[in-house]
């Protein structure tokens, strides 16, 4: 029996052969990736995992792929709702067989799928890279070396270093057992990205004032865009993330009870029955509107809103294409004075103002449900919110100050808009 050094030879041997043979193929990324981390994952299951190989894990461990009851296998009671739940899930995973891949369904779910696409693309970039200037990838400390020289050319090239940390969490994911966890990790990868975090030059955008939001929303509901309105002044109030918002339903908006702590509405965030987490992986996440100060007008709006959305049975509370509202609120932003901004911007402009306004941190990081502080402290900067207004010309902050004086009536009656202050 082979010792564990010598086994983790073994998985890795031939690994850069397979990538050299597998991207010379006629075929996508995409394919050359999956078909290459599938051999390499095969030879670990094989030689470390289970000496009986693959066919002997399916048998053991997996569910045969027609989902036939496993003879003496008696399964847990299961409620109606679990077995309908699970329907949905065979399938799923039964698919996820079919298409063939190096990791199992969970696994591959592990991170969303925009987050799969970008760390594919940026994997394959880089085993392109090795390939071209032929660095040697077969052993551990090879594949590591040729991590930490990657990373140096994409800092020599400019780019951000979330740029080498993006394309080195895809690399572990799509090859666990080079992970912090796993038995080969990367430590001269891993020290290169820190050298690069602390040379990357600090960089930090004043956020989005209250009143720049109010003067963006009377413009958009000017053009007759109500719904992307209220959009952005129920980002700004919740700091929700741009695109779990835009997924939010009518049935989600959660009303107001009259004398009790929740006296004003709420909007749920991710729902169970959506089967789509936050960011950090939760489900089912309430964020009450404001009740009292400059932004209780957001709760009035709501509240109108989705009833104007159920009368006329809508189902989703901003019915219109995420690419569609990203693109209009830059146009709006630009034309309103504010410079370049982006639905993000609304995220860091909702903390800075409640940071500015005395709340705590810990009460901007529940409300922004960040899962560590120190990720809330980068979107939180309240004592930059000056610099927000500094960078908006006289005519601009005049503007940004008549929308916020009367911003509910210049969005249900938008033909009082005073004219911009710039084109």
């Amino acid at each position: 029996m082979a010792l564990p050094d010598q086994k983790s030879s073994v998985a890795l041997t031939g690994l850069w052969a397979v990538i050299s043979g597998v991207l010379t193929l006629v075929c996508t990324p995409a394919r050359a990736l999956r078909a290459c981390a599938h051999r390499v994952c095969a030879d670990a299951r094989n030689e470390i995992l289970l000496p009986g190989g693959v066919d002997s894990l399916t048998r053991v461990i997996l569910w045969p792929p027609t989902y036939a009851p496993i003879p003496g296998y008696v399964p847990f009671a299961r409620s109606a709702r679990a077995v309908q739940r699970g329907r949905s899930r065979a399938d799923a995973v039964a698919q996820h067989r079919v298409d063939g891949g190096p990791l199992t369904y969970l696994e591959a779910h592990a991170v969303t799928p925009p987050i799969r696409r970008d760390y594919r693309e940026r994997v394959v970039r880089m085993l392109h890279y090795v390939q071209m200037v032929g660095l040697p990838f077969n052993t551990g400390p090879e594949i590591d070396a040729a991590l930490a020289t990657y990373f140096d050319e994409e800092f020599a090239a400019g780019d951000h270093h979330s740029a080498g940390l993006k394309t080195f969490m895809g690399f572990v994911h799509y090859f666990p057992f080079h992970s912090a966890r796993g038995a080969l990790s990367l430590p001269r990868a891993k020290r290169a990205l820190d050298s690069w975090q602390r040379k990357e030059p600090a960089s930090s955008k004043a956020p989005v004032v209250w009143e720049g939001a109010c003067a963006v929303a009377a413009l958009l509901a000017a053009e007759g865009e109500v719904g992307m309105a209220v959009y952005v002044l129920v980002g700004y109030d919740t700091y929700a993330r741009p695109r779990e918002l835009h997924r939010v339903k009518v049935s989600d908006v959660i009303p107001a009870i009259p004398g009790t702590p929740h006296n004003t509405p709420a909007i749920k965030l991710n729902p169970l029955e959506g089967q789509i987490p936050s960011k950090v992986g939760v489900f089912d996440e309430n964020v009450p509107l404001s009740g009292d100060g400059k932004r209780a007008v957001v709760a009035l709006l709501v509240t109108l809103w989705a009833q104007i959305c159920r009368e006329v049975g809508q189902e989703k509370l901003f019915p219109f294409s995420f690419d569609e509202l990203a693109k209009k609120f830059t146009l709006a932003a630009r034309r309103c004075g504010l410079g370049r901004r982006t639905l993000y911007d609304l995220r860091h402009g909702g903390a800075s103002d409640d940071g500015a306004e005395g709340r705590t941190e810990g009460h901007i990081q529940s409300r922004g449900r960040w899962s560590q502080a120190t990720s809330m402290r980068r979107y939180r900067k309240p004592g930059i919110l000056q610099e927000g207004w500094a960078t908006m010309s006289v005519l601009a902050v005049s503007f940004a100050h008549y929308c916020a004086r009367d911003v509910v009536h210049l969005i249900l009656q938008p033909s009082t808009l005073p004219p911009l202050p710039c084109w």
